[in-house]
């Protein structure tokens, strides 16, 4: 399943949390039936996702969430819905594991490149160096 420009429905806060909890695992029992997919989000509590398509293209989306339901805004359950139906094979990533198979050079070009790109990463970085976080 590609979803052609299913990006323009979310702004990008609500994409990158929505990544997250995709890749953290919290999309569960999503099945997919009659060009509609629905899923189980946990989040803060369980969020029933409901996401219905035409070829690749969304017609309508739904998440029993309150920021979906009382503010009528499309919800970061719904962006990890759609990663997990337009990525199926994906396997939860063991985060200490990639880590530790990371030689001390890999993980220091890696962070370097990270933290050029997200100020407030580095930040975080900062302050936590600091002891301040």
């Amino acid at each position: 399943m590609n979803f052609i420009d299913w990006k323009n429905y979310f702004d990008e806060r609500i994409i990158a949390r929505g990544e997250q909890y995709f890749l953290n695992g919290a999309v569960r029992s999503l099945s997919v039936k009659n060009h509609c997919a629905t899923a189980i989000v946990s989040g803060t509590y369980d969020y029933r996702v409901e996401i219905h398509f035409s070829d690749d293209e969304i017609t309508e989306m739904d998440c029993t969430c309150p920021y979906c339901q009382d503010e009528g805004y499309d919800c970061k359950h719904m962006v990890a819905v759609i990663l997990a139906l337009i990525n199926p094979n994906f396997k939860e990533i063991d985060i200490k594991k990639l880590v530790e198979s990371a030689s001390d050079e890999q993980r220091k070009r890696f962070l370097q490149k990270v933290l050029e790109n997200n100020l407030s990463l580095a930040l975080q970085l900062k302050a936590f160096i600091e002891g301040t976080l």
